[in-house]
């Protein structure tokens, strides 16, 4: 992976590109979609909740962009396909895709823990970012140009109680990345993975709401001390992540994984120092 200068902060860097985020309702995934908005594309926003995605739209249309809000749910691929169909009908292109969408899933030991529920963490989190991409994908490999963000985290690594399901999931989406970036290289397409660090959305709420003894004691405390300390991280600085990795800017990095927390990210990105 190479590294190139400080991000060009002028707005339109994106002008003509059309852009499909998945959870964008709400979180890291509205920010986003408002964000690359800002930058010039235009947004084709995916959630299950059309009431939500309405909202999103407002924001993106105020901004003098084009929002297309569809409702749908990414575990089901005929619905991803769909989605993507309707996509291509309104803007007749893509060239950016983040695969936001995710659910927490069941936070439980394992020998406790509903194996349906299990299984449809892994549903959503991980074959969600196959089905929307392998929708997405052909148009990106006809027109030789395409930028993939996936939204993974350090729990993929890092291992803690009751979050298999999550964490494999997520580790799934890290391999995943890797294997597609080597994939689709030759067709000008760049696929990397983020890790948004510990951020002010609702994911973030559930997990300090749920009781400790389902899961890692010293992590639902940490949770517990950032959030009452005011240091959660706002949506707005994954989203800029995101935005710089698909501008001009990150078009020369491909199958990395870029942890927003590390100091040469931020630093590259412009986001201020933790």
């Amino acid at each position: 992976m190479r590294w190139k200068g400080k991000m060009d902060r002028s707005e339109g860097e994106l002008n003509g590109q059309v852009a499909v985020v998945t959870g964008a309702s709400r979180g890291i995934g509205k920010a986003t979609a408002i964000e690359l908005a800002r930058r010039g594309a235009d947004v084709a926003i995916v959630a299950r909740s059309v009431e939500a995605l309405e909202a999103t739209a407002q924001e993106i249309e105020a901004v003098g962009r084009k929002a297309l809000p569809i409702k749908a749910d990414v575990s089901d691929v005929d619905q991803a396909f769909a989605m993507a169909e309707k996509v291509r009908e309104t803007f007749g292109h893509v060239e950016i895709l983040v695969n936001n969408a995710g659910i927490l899933g069941p936070v439980e030991y394992v020998y406790k823990v509903d194996p349906a529920q299990w299984a449809h963490t892994l549903q959503v989190n991980l074959v969600g970012v196959f089905n929307v991409t392998h929708s997405i994908l052909p148009s990106m490999v006809f027109q030789q140009y395409g930028r993939i963000v996936n939204i993974s985290s350090g729990a993929a690594v890092k291992p803690r109680k009751g979050w298999s399901a999550y964490a494999t999931s997520k580790a799934g989406v890290n391999q995943f990345s890797r294997v597609l970036a080597m994939e689709v290289a030759d067709f000008n397409i760049r696929v990397n993975v983020i890790y948004p660090g510990v951020v002010a959305t609702r994911m973030q709420e559930e997990l300090r709401n749920t009781p400790p003894e389902h899961w890692d004691a010293e992590q639902a405390e940490l949770f517990q001390r950032l959030y009452k300390e005011g240091k959660l991280l706002p949506p707005e600085e994954p989203a800029k992540l995101i935005a710089w990795l698909v501008g001009p800017e990150g078009s020369d990095v491909n199958g990395a994984i870029l942890d927003i927390r590390n100091p040469s990210v931020r630093a590259q990105v412009g986001l201020p120092p933790l």
